[in-house]
């Protein structure tokens, strides 16, 4: 557990969320805190997600998301530091794990933003009427 913790611990540029990328989807988001359940390390991850509403004439927009990806997903960034991300206890059932919460200044989170959950290699889901940019048609 330890030789985990040192892999992501290291002295750097200070970054309100520090950056991290993704095997899987959404591929790079922020890091907003660790967590733990006695099998493995998780990581709660934030993101920006460029939408379009095609019941809106194809109006774009942005949704801020997050959700809760397995350690051996994420990648390290270089120059980001990875040292102070807060570190929780995840409870057994997934739906009580915490979302990001506003921490201030360096690290607001809006009310709004939708959480997807646990992320998979399988495609999350957006609120209804929203479509991910990346796989919308062409209007």
């Amino acid at each position: 557990m330890r030789a985990f913790e040192q892999l992501f611990d290291r002295l750097g540029r200070v970054t309100a969320r520090p950056f991290v990328d993704l095997a899987i989807s959404p591929h790079a988001g922020e890091l907003d805190c660790w967590g733990w359940r006695p099998d493995e390390w998780w990581g709660l991850v934030t993101w920006c997600e460029d939408v379009v509403q095609p019941r809106q004439m194809g109006r774009r927009s942005a949704i801020m998301c997050s959700g809760w990806a397995a350690a051996h997903h994420l990648r390290r960034r270089q120059g980001e530091d990875y040292a102070n991300v807060p570190r929780v206890d995840l409870p057994d059932d997934e739906a009580q794990w915490p979302k990001p919460t506003n921490r201030g200044p360096r690290f607001w989170w809006p009310d709004d933003a939708h959480h997807v959950g646990v992320l998979t290699a399988a495609p999350y889901s957006l609120p209804d009427g929203y479509v991910s940019r990346g796989s919308a048609p062409a209007p």
